[in-house]
């Protein structure tokens, strides 16, 4: 998904700063220089801002921007459809950072929660309700705490797959 020197540059650096996939509406906030409630308000009425992801049920969401659609918008660049890579390639990708950084095959909720840009709590949440999260094992049936582990590959697809339909509108 190349667009331009100009947008590779932006992306690069978003992902040296913030080290994780997306923004929330704090984040995004302070690079365009507007509050946290202005960034909500614009996305409630659709108006300039970066394509921008839902995670969680209707009453209780958050809103992220993956950093490829803020470097996009940061930019100016639109891609074509051409440019577009598949689901599978994106996947690819997402896996392969989340393997070099992690070094294991599965992450805690809080890793998971860190990728995501969403709270611990409301990770488990969403995940108790089965609401909009990446496939998740349980594990520790004999101790009374319950654990959650996400396996690697369950967050990359969940990462790409958020990434294509939601943002590029492709099914």
């Amino acid at each position: 998904m190349n667009f331009g020197k100009k947008h590779s540059t932006v992306l690069m650096n978003l992902k040296k700063r913030y080290n994780k996939h997306a923004l929330d509406t704090t984040e995004l906030g302070k690079i365009l220089g507007i509050s946290r409630k202005g960034i909500v308000l614009r996305a409630k009425k659709g108006r300039n801002l970066p394509s921008f992801v839902i995670i969680g049920g209707t009453k209780h969401n958050r809103i992220v921007f993956p950093l490829n659609e803020v470097a996009k918008f940061l930019t100016g660049e639109k891609p074509n459809l051409e440019d577009l890579p598949s689901p599978l390639d994106t996947q690819g990708v997402i896996l392969q950072g989340l393997k070099d950084r992690y070094k294991k095959n599965m992450l805690t909720a809080r890793e998971t929660a860190k990728e995501l840009n969403i709270t611990v709590g409301f990770l488990t949440y969403c995940a108790k309700r089965n609401l909009n999260v990446p496939a998740f094992k349980q594990v520790g049936f004999e101790t009374k705490k319950i654990t959650v582990r996400f396996p690697l590959n369950e967050v990359a697809k969940y990462i790409s797959d958020v990434t294509y339909t939601k943002v590029y509108g492709c099914t």
